[in-house]
């Protein structure tokens, strides 16, 4: 019977082994003891490493590609993954972020590559709130935001076309997001804001006159608000009468001229006594 050793020529990790000892130890008494040394090479092997894109929304956080490297069935995931480099907040694509594997262990090739990444712009939450109110000579504008993540108010809501000053109905005012950040889509959309007409203040004076041959009419104003002051279009010649009488249905009206407020129209009562007859003179 012969008896040889290997024992010493066996190992489990990667790595060069040079001068692996094995020996013969004849167990028979024929033949000669033999001993040596060897080489032994265990070559590294290579992770399966799966690294999955960064592909989300916008949300003011940091987010980065997730994978993992895999050793042989007995080892299972391996440390060493590092995937710093394809980590980002701001939206945008980001093609050829390095990933790497280090191996850790001296059994695995160490790997590296890119990926490609993607954070999507976010819609921002617009609220816009039209207006109905009565003309008051002063310029409205819509209200409105655009809130972001956490909610936080973004930059970029452009209400200048919902300004109105004059009274009208105005459907289809526009309104515009555009983001300033990078980080969120551009937004539109139209409302429908509406300017009623005022109410003119009218004072109307009647008269009290007696008869002289001439012709009265009542005198009054019609006055706006805040800087428009007195308005045109108040009509009195229904209120002209020049005989003794008294008046007790004498129509005025108010017929606005700029679009800004309502008509108006009523009634006055208008008084023109009769004249005392002049004495006459009689020659004696």
């Amino acid at each position: 019977m012969l008896f040889r050793s290997l024992t010493g020529t066996r190992h489990t990790n990667a790595g060069t082994y040079n001068g692996d000892a094995w020996a013969f130890t004849d167990v028979t008494g024929n033949y000669a003891n033999a001993s040596g040394t060897v080489d032994d090479v265990i070559v590294e092997a290579a992770p399966t490493c799966t690294i999955i894109p960064l592909d989300v929304v916008y949300d003011g956080t940091e987010h980065g590609a997730a994978g993992s490297c895999r050793g042989v069935p007995g080892d299972g995931v391996l440390s060493g993954l590092v995937l710093t480099g394809t980590r980002h907040t701001n939206a945008g694509t980001y093609n050829g972020d390095p990933w790497a594997f280090t191996d850790v262990t001296g059994n695995y090739a160490d790997a590296s590559g890119t990926v490609d990444g993607v954070i999507r712009k976010a819609t921002p939450d617009c609220s816009i709130t039209p207006y109905s109110v009565t003309y008051d000579a002063t310029e409205q504008i819509a209200a409105g935001a655009c809130l972001g993540v956490d909610d936080l108010p973004l930059s970029g809501l452009d209400l200048g076309d919902t300004e109105h000053t004059d009274a009208g109905q105005y459907v289809g005012d526009a309104w515009t997001f555009t983001d300033v950040t990078g980080n969120y889509r551009n937004r539109s959309g139209a409302v429908t804001n509406v300017i009623a007409k005022a109410w003119p203040e009218c004072d109307l004076t009647p008269y009290s006159v007696t008869y002289d041959a001439t012709e009265h009419t009542a005198t009054g104003t019609c006055t706006g608000v805040g800087t428009d002051g007195e308005l045109g279009g108040l009509a009195l010649s229904g209120t002209a009468h020049t005989n003794a009488g008294t008046y007790a249905n004498d129509a005025w009206t108010f017929t606005d001229v700029t679009g800004n407020y309502r008509n108006r129209s009523g009634k006055i009562v208008d008084l023109i006594e009769k004249a005392e007859q002049a004495a006459l003179s009689v020659d004696q």
